[in-house]
């Protein structure tokens, strides 16, 4: 899901250009994912 939604970012980003902007939602988005995964692993220890 989250992997198809960056996918579909990517290739929006790469029709107008916005490669900064792509890395920082990429950024945005891998964030929280890792965060709660993190948290999760805490949690099962």
């Amino acid at each position: 899901m989250v992997f198809y939604v960056l996918l579909t970012f990517n290739q929006l980003a790469s029709k107008h250009n916005f490669s900064l902007f792509s890395l920082f939602f990429l950024s945005l988005s891998l964030s929280p994912s890792f965060f709660s995964f993190s948290l999760e692993k805490q949690v099962s220890d």
